[in-house]
C-alpha cells in the first residue's frame, strides 16, 4: 500500500513519541517551514492560473494543457482543485529488482601490468591493430569465460514510491555497487545480472529514453566552484524547466520563483550569492554545500534518488536536518530514495521506512526498518541496547564487533556472510517481503492492450515536460540548440568570475609578446634580417598555438562535473563542446589581438613595410583560426569520450603528437 503524503512531517509515523522528544531541539531546518514555503509557492501559482484563464475567456472550459503549477513541474502530482478540473499525472516510479548480481574484472589469478616507456610507444603505433584485436576478441569470448569477481551476490527487492531505504554495511561490503547499479550506472563492471525494473520499465529503456529520472549523487559534492550558489542552481534549473508554464510567465519569471523556494526551504538563501568553492577555493560550509546538492538534485525532477554516503564530514544535526530534508522530498514529491550511511544516529534511523544490510555482497536483511533489531536479535546476536540501531546492524556484519547472547556462540549462530544470507532466505519475514515484490512486479506484467496507471502516467508527464521540438524518444527535456545556449551563459561566467586564470592568461600574453617583441626589435631592413623577420613570425604563430595547452587542466578538472550533469540528464556532452568554444572565443580573440598586436607592430617597425595594415589583418586572422583549431580537437575527446581511464589512451597521444 503506498505511503500518503503527510501535512506535516513533525507529526508522521516516522518518530516515536520518546524520539520526538528527544529531537525537539532548535535545528537550522525547519521540516514545517519548507513545507509551508513549497504551499505557499503553489497556492501562488495555482491562484495565478486560475485568474489568468478565467479573465481570458469565461465561457471557455479549462484545459489539462493550459495550467501548470508547482507540482507538475516538480513531480507531475495533480494538486489542482477539483473546480478547476485540472488533470495532471503523477510520477510514481517504484523500483523492483530480482536476482541482482555484479561481477567485476578480477579473481585470484588477475594481474595488471604497468607498460614501460618503451612499450606504450610501441602500442601507440600498434594502436589500430590492439583495438581491433581486443574488438574481436570482446565478441567474439564468452561471457563465462571471462575472469571476474563477485561483489554483489544475487538478491531481491522492492521500495515503492514515497519510501526510503537505508543502505548498511561494512566498507568493502558493497554498498556502493548496489546504489551505482539501481541507479543504473553500469559503466566499469564486467557483468551485471539480474532484472531491475522502475515503474515496470526495464534498465535498458531506462538508460536510453528516461535518463534524467534516476540518478546517483556520489559521496562527495561536486561542483564548479567558481559559480554562486545562486548559479548552480540556476543552470540545473534552466535545463529542467518545462515546456508548459502558467500563461504569461516567462521562463526566467518561474524558474527565479523556484530558485527562491529552494534557497529558502533548504536554509542557505543567505549564501545566494557565495562562491560554492571547493578544497582550494573559499565558499561556503560543508553543510551548505551538501544541501546545494540536494537541492541540484531535486531540480532534476528524478524520481529515483541514490545517494551515496552524504554525511561524511557533518556534524550530527547537520546530518540530521540533511535526512530530513530527503524525508521531505520524498514526502511532498513520492520519489524513491536509497542511502547509505555511517555512524547514523537513532534519530537518522528513524526517518527511513526499510533497511538494507549487506555483508560482502550478500544481502542479509532487506525489510522494515522497525523489525531488523528484533530479527538479528533473534538469530542469537547480544541487544546492546546503548547502541543506536544502524550501528548494530552494521556490527552485526563485522567479526572484530559483534557479541553472541549469552549462552550462544559462533557454532549454533549464523555468523559467516553466506550463513547469515541463507539464514535470512529461510526467515518468515523474506517470505512476506519476497510475495510483496512479487505482487508488485506482476501488477505491472500486464497485456499489452493495458498499461499499467503508474507507468502510463510516468511516460506521459516526461513527455509533457519536453520543450517542444524535442524528439519523444530523447532522454532530455531541452534541445540541442537550448543546451548549447544554457552552456555557453555558464561557460561564460565562469571564465569572468574566475579572475586568477583570466588576469594570469593575460598577464602571460602581454608578457610574452613584450619580451619576443624586444628581442626582435630594430632589426635592420636588409637581407641579413630576413632569416631573422621569418622567425618571429614562426615564433609568434607557435605561441598561439602552444595557447590552446592552457585550457587541457580546466577540461580535465571539470570532468567530474561533466559525468554528473550527463547523468542528471542536464544536457548532451557534445552540447559542453561547442559551448565552450562559443564563450571563449571573446576571451581567446581579446587575448590574442593583445599579443599580436604588441609582437607584429614589433615586427612592423623593424620591416618598414609600407603595406604592414592589411597584413597585420591577415596574420590575425591566421594565428587566430590556428589557436581555435588546435584547442577545438581536444574539448570532443574530453567531453565525450567515458570516466574509464584507458578510453583515451589512443586519442590523447595522437592529440598531444599532432599539436
Amino acid at each position: 500500500m503506498d505511503k500518503p503524503v503527510p501535512d506535516s512531517l513533525s507529526s508522521s509515523s516516522h518518530a516515536d513519541p520518546e524520539t520526538a522528544q528527544a529531537t525537539r531541539v532548535p535545528s537550522t531546518f525547519s521540516v514545517a517551514d519548507a513545507e509551508e514555503s513549497f504551499a505557499a509557492l503553489e497556492r501562488k501559482l495555482t491562484r495565478a492560473s486560475a485568474k489568468q484563464i478565467k479573465s481570458s475567456d469565461p465561457e471557455k472550459g479549462l484545459d489539462e494543457d493550459e495550467v501548470f503549477d508547482l507540482r507538475e513541474y516538480l513531480s507531475s502530482v495533480s494538486n489542482a482543485s477539483a473546480e478547476a478540473g485540472l488533470h495532471t499525472y503523477h510520477k510514481r516510479v517504484g523500483v523492483a529488482w530480482e536476482d541482482l548480481e555484479v561481477i567485476v574484472p578480477g579473481g585470484a589469478d588477475f594481474k595488471i601490468y604497468i607498460e614501460t616507456f618503451g612499450q606504450a610507444v610501441i602500442n601507440f603505433f600498434l594502436y589500430p591493430v590492439l583495438f581491433t584485436s581486443r574488438l574481436y576478441s570482446k565478441f567474439s569470448a564468452s561471457k563465462s569465460a571471462l575472469a571476474g569477481s563477485t561483489i554483489l551476490y544475487k538478491n531481491n527487492g522492492v521500495l515503492k514510491p514515497g519510501e526510503m531505504c537505508l543502505v548498511l554495511g561494512t566498507p568493502g561490503a558493497g554498498c556502493t555497487t548496489f546504489l551505482k547499479t539501481i541507479a543504473n550506472q553500469r559503466e566499469g563492471y564486467a557483468y551485471i545480472g539480474g532484472d531491475v525494473k522502475y515503474a515496470g520499465i526495464d534498465a535498458a529503456e531506462m538508460v536510453k529514453r528516461y535518463k534524467g529520472e534516476v540518478v546517483y549523487n556520489q559521496e562527495d559534492d561536486i561542483h564548479i566552484p567558481t559559480l554562486t550558489v545562486a548559479q548552480t542552481l540556476s543552470f540545473a534549473l534552466s535545463t529542467k524547466t518545462p515546456g508548459k508554464r502558467l500563461p504569461g510567465v516567462s521562463r526566467r519569471d518561474f524558474n527565479t520563483d523556484l530558485l527562491q523556494t529552494l534557497l529558502k526551504m533548504f536554509n542557505i538563501r543567505h549564501t545566494e550569492n557565495t562562491l560554492v568553492g571547493d578544497a582550494f577555493v573559499r565558499g561556503v560550509s560543508g553543510g551548505e554545500r551538501k544541501r546545494v546538492s540536494i537541492a541540484e538534485m531535486m531540480a532534476t525532477r528524478a524520481h529515483v534518488t541514490c545517494w551515496d554516503n552524504s554525511t561524511r564530514g557533518l556534524d550530527a544535526s547537520t546530518a540530521l536536518d540533511y535526512v530530513k530534508s530527503l524525508r521531505v522530498i520524498t514526502d511532498v514529491l513520492q520519489q524513491t530514495t536509497f542511502v547509505t550511511l555511517y555512524q547514523a544516529s537513532e534519530s537518522i534511523y528513524r526517518q527511513f521506512d526499510k533497511v538494507l544490510v549487506i555483508d560482502k555482497g550478500r544481502q542479509v536483511y532487506f525489510g522494515p526498518a522497525d523489525q531488523a533489531r528484533k530479527y538479528f536479535v533473534e538469530l542469537g546476536y547480544k541487544d546492546l541496547p546503548r547502541q543506536t540501531t544502524a550501528d548494530y546492524l552494521t556490527g552485526c556484519t563485522d567479526p572484530n564487533e559483534r557479541q553472541f547472547a549469552t549462552g550462544r556462540s559462533a557454532s549454533d549462530v549464523p555468523s559467516t556472510p553466506a550463513d547469515l544470507e541463507s539464514s535470512w532466505r529461510s526467515a518468515p519475514l523474506f517470505a512476506t517481503l519476497e510475495s510483496e515484490r512479487i505482487a508488485y512486479a506482476s501488477s505491472f506484467s500486464s497485456p499489452a492492450s493495458e498499461v499499467h496507471p503508474d507507468q502510463y502516467a510516468f511516460r506521459t508527464a516526461v513527455l509533457s515536460d519536453k520543450k517542444k521540438g524535442v524528439s519523444k524518444k530523447s532522454p532530455y527535456t531541452l534541445g540541442l540548440r537550448d543546451q548549447v545556449w544554457a552552456l555557453t551563459k555558464r561557460q561564460f561566467r565562469l571564465r569572468l568570475q574566475d579572475r586568477f586564470q583570466l588576469f594570469t592568461s593575460f598577464g602571460m600574453s602581454i608578457i610574452l609578446a613584450i619580451v619576443l617583441g624586444a628581442a626582435f626589435f630594430d632589426l635592420q631592413p636588409t637581407a641579413n634580417g630576413g632569416f631573422t623577420r621569418g622567425s618571429i613570425l614562426f615564433v609568434a604563430l607557435l605561441i598561439n598555438c602552444l595557447d590552446a595547452f592552457g585550457e587541457m587542466p580546466s577540461q580535465m578538472l571539470g570532468r567530474p562535473v561533466l559525468y554528473k550533469q550527463t547523468n542528471y540528464g542536464f544536457f548532451r556532452p557534445a552540447a559542453i563542446a561547442f559551448a565552450n568554444m562559443l564563450a571563449d572565443i571573446p576571451f581567446s580573440a581579446t587575448r590574442l589581438l593583445i599579443f599580436n598586436i604588441i609582437v607584429l607592430r614589433a615586427f612592423w617597425l623593424c620591416s618598414h613595410s609600407s603595406g604592414s595594415s592589411v597584413s597585420s589583418v591577415r596574420a590575425l586572422m591566421l594565428r587566430f583560426a590556428s589557436q581555435r583549431s588546435l584547442s577545438r580537437i581536444s574539448s570532443p575527446t574530453w567531453g565525450t569520450s567515458p570516466p574509464c581511464s584507458g578510453s583515451s589512451d589512443g586519442s590523447s597521444g595522437f592529440i598531444i603528437s599532432i599539436r
